[in-house]
């Protein structure tokens, strides 16, 4: 809870920790400190203080089921820049997932559900208008992606085991043949994906989209170039 949430829910924690503890039978607490030695648990990337505060500000506009406007800021895949949007949503649902928040709303821009990353959300604005959380149903975050993007890949053999199922993305589909462990994902970010992929280097192979296959064949020709090599000369 310290880690994860913002100061509010940091001190509501830290508070029950010590009324329980304070009601613990000796022998029990004795119990607890040897599995507290030997249990631990840790975020694998902290929030900043911006992203506490806008954590909590979503928060408190989820409870209010209060409208606000947002500053979004994501990679376009092909021109490779960022784009910056501003969105007023209706916010839903808050999920903790992997290393971020990710906020489920009901988009007026879109007129869809769309789940936005905290860590893209530049700006956030509290409106005055309330919403009915009935009005707009919401998927769960694990159903809805703002960019679907259905990506078949082929790992090499020896790769079953470590094969998991990425970051930001619904496996759908996992086969093991015998050219290797095919699985289809459905992606909510295909530059996500990009730097998932580049991350497995020559044991993985995309089968589908094309334009996909380019787009990491033009990132391994740059990695070339910044170590003054090309695909010709090897």
């Amino acid at each position: 809870m310290a880690t994860n949430f913002d100061s509010d829910y940091r001190t509501a924690a830290q508070s029950a920790y010590r009324k329980i503890d304070a009601v613990l039978g000796a022998s029990l607490r004795s119990q607890v400190d040897h599995l507290k030695q030997g249990l631990r648990f840790s975020a694998t990337q902290s929030l900043e203080a911006r992203e506490l505060n806008i954590l909590r500000t979503l928060r408190e506009a989820v409870a209010a089921h209060r409208q606000i406007r947002i500053r979004y800021v994501r990679q376009d895949v092909q021109a490779a820049k960022p784009i910056q949007t501003e969105r007023t949503v209706e916010p839903h649902q808050l999920t903790r997932l992997a290393n971020d928040w990710y906020l489920t709303s009901y988009c007026h821009l879109r007129q869809a559900t769309r789940v936005f990353r905290l860590a893209r959300i530049d700006q956030v604005t509290v409106l005055d208008r309330t919403f009915d959380p009935a009005e707009h149903r919401v998927d769960q975050p694990g159903q809805c992606t703002s960019e679907p993007l259905f990506v078949q890949v082929l790992f090499h053999p020896d790769m079953v085991r470590q094969v998991r199922e990425p970051p930001h993305c619904m496996l759908l589909e996992k086969e093991e043949t015998l050219e290797g462990v095919h699985i289809t994902l459905l992606a909510q970010s295909g530059q996500d994906m990009v730097r998932w992929l580049l991350s497995w280097g020559g044991d993985a192979r995309v089968v589908e989209p094309v334009w996909l296959q380019a787009l990491l064949i033009s990132h391994a020709e740059q990695m070339l170039r910044n170590y003054g090599l090309s695909m010709k000369n090897g």
